[in-house]
């Protein structure tokens, strides 16, 4: 008798997406020092610059976190991979440095939430999300993204922290 392979869940885009203010309880460690550098950093402008950042906060939780320079084409946007760490080299096999959002296979669902980010200027996190985009549909991941912005009001880029793990089967 044959057996139907089990579906493998899909991203719920927009759907997974919650919005992060101060309060907002953040449940893994890396995610909970980025978040808290961020409301932090930012003082009373909208959001941090880049260069407010500084890796060492980040302690042993550094390789978890991400980087993209926001790239306005007209109206739209694309997100290149400024600096990865090595939990997204592990995660996805190669390096990801240099690429755009159109290079990772599956990647709509996080396009949509990165540009929720860049229209609102406001951090989000989204929980127990499949990786497709790393090939590997076994693992699992969770993300917290902050925006950051230049001049205060336009954001230039994207800061995330990602928590792997391996998904039961």
């Amino acid at each position: 008798m044959d057996h139907p392979m089990p579906s493998i869940p899909r991203d719920p885009g927009l759907a997974a997406l919650v919005p992060v203010d101060r309060e907002t309880d953040v449940p893994w460690e890396g995610g909970r020092r980025l978040k808290t550098w961020w409301f932090a950093a930012r003082g009373e402008r909208r959001m941090p610059r880049l260069r407010d950042f500084s890796p060492a906060m980040m302690g042993r939780y550094l390789a978890g976190i991400i980087i993209f320079d926001v790239v306005r084409k007209g109206d739209l946007a694309d997100f290149i991979v400024r600096l990865a760490g090595e939990d997204y080299r592990l995660a996805s096999g190669i390096s990801l440095k240099g690429r755009g959002m159109n290079a990772f296979p599956d990647s709509a669902p996080i396009r949509e939430r990165f540009e929720w980010a860049v229209r609102e200027g406001r951090p989000y996190m989204a929980l127990d999300l499949p990786s497709h985009w790393s090939g590997k549909d076994f693992v699992r991941f969770k993300s917290l993204v902050v925006p950051l912005s230049e001049d205060g009001e336009r954001v230039t880029h994207l800061m995330g922290h990602a928590h792997y793990y391996t998904a039961s089967r």
